[in-house]
C-alpha cells in the first residue's frame, strides 16, 4: 500500500509541472517573438571604417552605431530623417583634407533631427559638429579638439524653421584648442532666436553682429563688454553699445583695457559706461566728422561716463580728444574720469553736461574746452578735481557758455588776446595757516595773545576754538568757537585769552578757501599753552650738621606748568640781606610739566661762618613765572662736648668697668687698647660706665668719644691702667679638724668650715645590706662614691670683694670606719644579730617537737 502511494504521488507531481509548463509556455513564446520582431526593427550599426560609418548615416533604420575603432573620413557624415544616438566607445573619428580656410567641412552634421553623441573625439574639420535645425546632445565625454574654427556651429541655416540647440547636460566637453575666436561652440546669428547653448560653459561674447561664442574658459573669450542689464558679454565696446537688445538706459561695463587703433567708440544710446577703473587708449590722430576725433564721441542726450581713463598717444595737438560731446545734447553726466595725453580732455560742443570729479593731466589744448559755437553751452562742475594744464577750464564765447561751479573750486581770468574768452583756473591749494604766538607749550601768569597767519589767494573764513582744562585728567571745556570771514593775513592777534581762564590752554585754527579747500596738514593748526596763576610749594627737610658739614633735601611741587628752578642760599637769623653763603642753582631747565621736585644737598662746608643761628631759604619758580620760598633756621655751634674717664674697677670674672662723665644727649664711644665697646648714652647727671671683656693681666688705655646734636665730637684724655689677677690667700685649720664661725684676717674672711692639706674628711658611710643600698630605696654606694670624688675646690677663701681662692691642691674624701667585703662593720653585727636570732628559733621548734613526740622505746 505504501508503495502504491508513492506511485501515485509521482504521478501528480508530473501532472502538475505539466499543467504549469502548458500555462506559461505561450506568453514566454509571445513575448519572445515581439522581442525579436523589435530587434528586427531597431538597427544596431557596428562600424570600424569610413564606409561602414557611411553606410549607417544612410540607412535609415540604423538609429544606434557603435563605433569599434578610430576612423579617419574624407567627406562630412550627415545623419538625417531619424533620430540617431552614437557611442565612440572613446575611439576618434578624424577628418582628413579639410583645407586651411572656412569650407564648411563639418566632420558630423545633424539635420532636423536628435543626435546624442557619448564617449567620442571628433577632429580635423572647419568645425567638429554642425547642429543644422537639429538638437545634439552630449553624453559621457565629448572632445571637439583640433578643429579649425571652433568646436559646434548651432544654427538653423537658410530656409530651415525647426530650432538649433547644443546640449552639454552634464557631459565633459574637452577643447584643448579653445582660443579667442574659435570657441567651443557658437551660434550663427544668420538664423533666428530659436538657437540655444546649455551645459558648462562659463562665458558668452558677441562678435560683431553675427555670432554668439561660448567659451570653456573665461580668458579665452576676451570679453571686452558686458551689459550687466542683459548679461550679455561682447567682444568690443561698440558691439556693446550697437546690440539690438542693448536699449536705452541699460549700463555696459568694461571688462578690460581697451585699445582703439583707429576709430572713436561712439555713443548713440543714453547708456551708461562704467568703466570699472580701466582704460581706453586711442593710437589715432583728430581726424574729420567726429569719425576718429575723440576716445569716445557722445551723440546721444542722457549719456553717463564713469570710472575710466581716456589715454591719447600725446602726439601733440593732432592727437585724439578725449572725450567729446556732440551739439545739443543735454544732461550728460561724467563722473570720476580721467583724461590725460589727449588734445583736449574733455569738449562740451554746445551741450549741457555735468563733471564730477575729474583728474585732467597733460592734455595739450587744455582739461576742460566749453564751446558755444552751435549754440549755448553749460558746464556745470562739482566735487573733487584736479588739473595739470595752465587752462584747466577754456570757455571760447562768455556770452554763449556758462560755468557753473557750486564749490566754487574755479579763479575765473580773461584771456587777453581774445576778450570774449576766459578760462578758469582751478584752486586746488589749500590755505596754509600758521599759529605765531604764544610758543607751543608755553607757560604764563596773565592774559596771552594768539597770533597767526593765513596765506591763500581765495581765503574765504577761518574757525577758532579756545578750550581748557583744569588738569590732563579733566575732560575740555570750550571757552571760545568763532568763525570769522576774512581775506589772507600775516601775523595778526586774532584773540586774546584772559588770565581768568587758567589750566591747560588748547587752541585750534582751522582756514578754508573759496574753492573749499582744506588740507588737515597744512589748514588746521593746533597748539597747547598754560595759563598757571599759582605758585609752587616748597620744604627743607632732614637738616645735619656734622663737623661744620650741612646736609638737607628740599622737596617741591607745582600744581600745573611744572617746576623750572630750585635754588638755595644761607641768611642771618632774621632772612634779611645778601646771602652769607651762596649754595647756588640745584636744578634748571627741567621739563616742562615737570610738577615734583626732590633734591639732596649735601657736605655744605660752614667752617668759615661764626657760631650763631642761620636761615635756610630755598626757592623754586615755575614755568609760569610763579615764584615761592621756604626757610628753615640752623645752629652753627662748634663746642665739643666733655667728655672724662673717672676709673676703671676689675670684676671677679675678669672683666673692668669703665665709669666717667659726659654730656646728656652726646652718645659715649670707649676705645680700649683701639677697641670699641659698645656705645653708651650718659645718664641725666652725665654719669656713664662701660664694660669690658674679661682682661688679661697688662696695661691697658681707654680713650672715650662723645658727639652731640650739632655734630661736633670732644675726646678724653687717654686713661691708663694695669690689669692684675689676683693671688690666692693660702688658707689652714687647727689639726684637729675643728671647725668656728670663721676670722678675718688681711681683708679676707675665711671659709666656715676648712681642713689642711691632706686632710682626710670623714663622709657619712653608705647604707646597703648584704652589698644593696638601703638609702631612699635608689642610692647605691658608686653614686655616693662618686659624689665624694676629689674636687679642688672642696676649700677655699673668698675677700671682701667676692674674689674666691682655692686650698692648692687636692682633698681625698673617704668614709669613716672599717668595711668587710664592702660591709660596715656595724652590718656585720646586725647580720649576725639575725643569724643568732634565726638559730634560735630554730632550736626552740626542734625542742618542741621531741617533746611532743613520745619515745620509741616507751
Amino acid at each position: 500500500m505504501g508503495l502504491q502511494i508513492r506511485r501515485v504521488s509521482k504521478v501528480r507531481v508530473i501532472a502538475t509541472l505539466i499543467a504549469v509548463f502548458a500555462l506559461v509556455a505561450q506568453p514566454i513564446h509571445s513575448f519572445l517573438s515581439v522581442q525579436i520582431a523589435h530587434a528586427q526593427s531597431t538597427d544596431v550599426a557596428v562600424v570600424t571604417n569610413e564606409v561602414d560609418l557611411l553606410n549607417a548615416a544612410a540607412d535609415k533604420t540604423v538609429r544606434t552605431i557603435s563605433v569599434k575603432s578610430n576612423i579617419l573620413v574624407s567627406q562630412k557624415i550627415v545623419f538625417s530623417g531619424r533620430n540617431v544616438y552614437i557611442d565612440g566607445n572613446g575611439n576618434k573619428i578624424t577628418f582628413s583634407g579639410d583645407a586651411t580656410g572656412w569650407g564648411g567641412n563639418y566632420v558630423i552634421q545633424a539635420y532636423k533631427n536628435l543626435v546624442t553623441i557619448k564617449n567620442l573625439s571628433i577632429t580635423g574639420g572647419d568645425a567638429a559638429i554642425y547642429a543644422n535645425g537639429a538638437t545634439v546632445k552630449a553624453e559621457g565625454f565629448v572632445d571637439l579638439t583640433g578643429n579649425e574654427f571652433g568646436g559646434v556651429e548651432v544654427s538653423q541655416g537658410a530656409g530651415v524653421v525647426s530650432p538649433a540647440s547644443f546640449n552639454a547636460g552634464d557631459a565633459i566637453i574637452r577643447n584643448n584648442s579653445e582660443v579667442s575666436t574659435k570657441p567651443t561652440v557658437w551660434i550663427d546669428r544668420v538664423s533666428t532666436a530659436d538657437a540655444t547653448v546649455s551645459g558648462a560653459f562659463t562665458k558668452t561674447t558677441h562678435i560683431g553682429l553675427d555670432q554668439s561664442q561660448f567659451y570653456l574658459k573665461e580668458a579665452n573669450a576676451d570679453i571686452a563688454a558686458v551689459n550687466t542689464t542683459t548679461n550679455e558679454t561682447f567682444a568690443t565696446v561698440q558691439n556693446a553699445i550697437d546690440d539690438p537688445e542693448t536699449l536705452d538706459g541699460h549700463t555696459i561695463r568694461l571688462a578690460k583695457n581697451i585699445t582703439l587703433p583707429s576709430k572713436s567708440i561712439r555713443v548713440t544710446k543714453n547708456v551708461t559706461i562704467d568703466g570699472d577703473n580701466k582704460t581706453v587708449s586711442t593710437q589715432f590722430n583728430r581726424g574729420e566728422g567726429g569719425v576718429s576725433n575723440a576716445g569716445f564721441v557722445v551723440l546721444k542726450s542722457g549719456t553717463a561716463i564713469k570710472n575710466v581713463t581716456i589715454e591719447g598717444d600725446g602726439t601733440g595737438t593732432n592727437a585724439a580728444h578725449g572725450i567729446v560731446l556732440d551739439k545739443s545734447l543735454n544732461n550728460v553726466v561724467l563722473t570720476d574720469i580721467v583724461v590725460k595725453n589727449n588734445a583736449a580732455g574733455v569738449i562740451v560742443n554746445s551741450s549741457a553736461a555735468t563733471i564730477k570729479n575729474i583728474k585732467t593731466i597733460n592734455n595739450t589744448w587744455y582739461g576742460i574746452n566749453v564751446d558755444g559755437k552751435y549754440g549755448p553751452a553749460q558746464l556745470t562742475i562739482k566735487g573733487v578735481n584736479s588739473h595739470t594744464e595752465s587752462a584747466p577750464i577754456y570757455v571760447d564765447d562768455r556770452t554763449t557758455v556758462k560755468v557753473i561751479d557750486d564749490d566754487t573750486q574755479y579763479v575765473k581770468k580773461a584771456v587777453p588776446s581774445k576778450p570774449a574768452a576766459d578760462y578758469y583756473v582751478y584752486d586746488n591749494d589749500a590755505p596754509l595757516v600758521t599759529l605765531t604766538a604764544p610758543v607751543a607749550n608755553s607757560s604764563h601768569k596773565g592774559a596771552v595773545d594768539i597770533k597767526a597767519t593765513i596765506e591763500d589767494a581765495n581765503l574765504s573764513h577761518y574757525y577758532l576754538t579756545v578750550s581748557n582744562r583744569v588738569d590732563s585728567s579733566a575732560a575740555w571745556t570750550t571757552h571760545k568757537a568763532v568763525q570769522v570771514s576774512r581775506e589772507a593775513f600775516t601775523n595778526e592777534v586774532i584773540y586774546t585769552v584772559p588770565a581768568s581762564v587758567t589750566g591747560e590752554i588748547r587752541v585750534k585754527l582751522e582756514a578754508r578757501d573759496k574753492a573749499g579747500n582744506k588740507n588737515d596738514t597744512l589748514s588746521v593748526k593746533t597748539l597747547n599753552f598754560v595759563i598757571d596763576k599759582t605758585a609752587p610749594t616748597v620744604m627743607i627737610n632732614d637738616t645735619t650738621i656734622v663737623n661744620k658739614q650741612l646736609s638737607f633735601t628740599i622737596f617741591g611741587t607745582d600744581n600745573l606748568s611744572g617746576i623750572k628752578k630750585v635754588g638755595v642760599n644761607i641768611y642771618n637769623q632774621s632772612n634779611t640781606g645778601n646771602p652769607l653763603k651762596k649754595i647756588g642753582t640745584q636744578a634748571e631747565g627741567l621739563p616742562a610739566r615737570q610738577l615734583v621736585y626732590s633734591g639732596q644737598v649735601s657736605n655744605i662746608d660752614l667752617s668759615d661762618l661764626p657760631d650763631g643761628v642761620y636761615t635756610i631759604r630755598a626757592a623754586i619758580r615755575d614755568y609760569a613765572e610763579n615764584l615761592t620760598y621756604a626757610t628753615k633756621q640752623i645752629v652753627v655751634d662748634s663746642t665739643k662736648p666733655t667728655v672724662t674717664i673717672t676709673s676703671a674697677s676689675r670684676n671677679a670674672d675678669g672683666t673692668y668697668t669703665i665709669s666717667g662723665t659726659g654730656e646728656q644727649g652726646a652718645p659715649v664711644t670707649v676705645k680700649v687698647n683701639g677697641s670699641s665697646l659698645e656705645s653708651i648714652a650718659p645718664d641725666e647727671d652725665g654719669k656713664w660706665t662701660a664694660k669690658t671683656a674679661k682682661l688679661n693681666d697688662g696695661l691697658y688705655e681707654v680713650v672715650a668719644s662723645s658727639v652731640n646734636g650739632l655734630g661736633n665730637e670732644g675726646t678724653s684724655d687717654v686713661f691708663k691702667f694695669t690689669a692684675t689677677t689676683p693671688a690666692a690667700p693660702e688658707v689652714t685649720a687647727p689639726v684637729d679638724g675643728s671647725t668656728g664661725s670663721g676670722l678675718s684676717e688681711g681683708g679676707l674672711t675665711l671659709l666656715p668650715s676648712v681642713a689642711s692639706l691632706a686632710t682626710t674628711i670623714s663622709t657619712p658611710p653608705t647604707r646597703s645590706f648584704l652589698g644593696v643600698p638601703v638609702d631612699d630605696l635608689v642610692a647605691n654606694n658608686e653614686t655616693q662614691q662618686a659624689s665624694i670624688a676629689e674636687s679642688p675646690e672642696i676649700l677655699g677663701a673668698r675677700d671682701v670683694k667676692n674674689n674666691v681662692a682655692a686650698v692648692s691642691g687636692p682633698v681625698t674624701a673617704t668614709e669613716s670606719g672599717w668595711k668587710l667585703f664592702g660591709l660596715a662593720w656595724y652590718w656585720w653585727l646586725v647580720a649576725l644579730a639575725a643569724i643568732a636570732s634565726i638559730w634560735w628559733f630554730i632550736a626552740a621548734w626542734r625542742r618542741r617537737k621531741s617533746e611532743d613526740q613520745p619515745s620509741f622505746l616507751g
